[in-house]
């Protein structure tokens, strides 16, 4: 398998990435669907351009520091480039309760049906509400335990836009990669 990228610039205002398109672009260098995913996540200052011979440069638009001996990259407004995930605090209790709740009244996820037949419901709409939350699909709910859920993704948006039962929707209702 050859690499698809063939070229990494650090300039001192973007870096540059030359990737080959064939794989991205098609037989007949034609925009796709992964083209246009790629789009969809740049940042307003970052670019992507097709090139001949179907190559593609990405120009992120960032500048290094460098400052004590250390080295960091910052975009144009100054604020860091690399974002570290930051577990939601109020979402990753609703998620560690919501399976505790289930597990008190003998209705966990994956408990056997001998089990579920002596599972009783939540007490309180509150339980209630929140126990949609252990119904997510395993990779959303392990996102949300490392912090990397959709940014602005809160858990009072999660139940005010309701739990689909179908993992695939799932992701597409809360913006998680499919």
């Amino acid at each position: 398998m050859r690499p698809l990228l063939t070229r990494v610039e650090l300039l001192s205002h973007s870096l540059h990435l030359s990737i080959k398109g064939e794989s991205l672009l098609g037989a007949h260098g034609s925009n796709s669907a992964a083209v246009e995913a790629l789009i969809r996540r740049l940042e307003p200052d970052d670019q992507l351009r097709i090139e001949p011979k179907q190559m593609l440069r990405l120009v992120i638009a960032m500048r290094p520091v460098f400052r004590g001996g250390r080295t960091w990259l910052v975009n144009p407004s100054g604020a860091g480039v690399v974002k570290k995930p930051r577990t939601d605090p109020q979402l990753a209790a609703g998620l560690r309760n919501a399976h505790a709740w289930l597990a008190q009244h003998s209705a966990s996820p994956g408990a056997k049906p001998e089990v579920l037949r002596d599972a009783s419901c939540p007490d309180g709409s509150y339980a209630r509400r929140i126990v949609q939350l252990a119904f997510l699909a395993p990779d959303i709910q392990k996102a949300i335990i490392e912090g990397r859920q959709p940014p602005g993704l809160t858990m009072a948006e999660m139940l005010a836009r309701g739990v689909p039962l179908a993992w695939p929707d799932q992701r597409q209702k809360f913006g998680f990669p499919s």
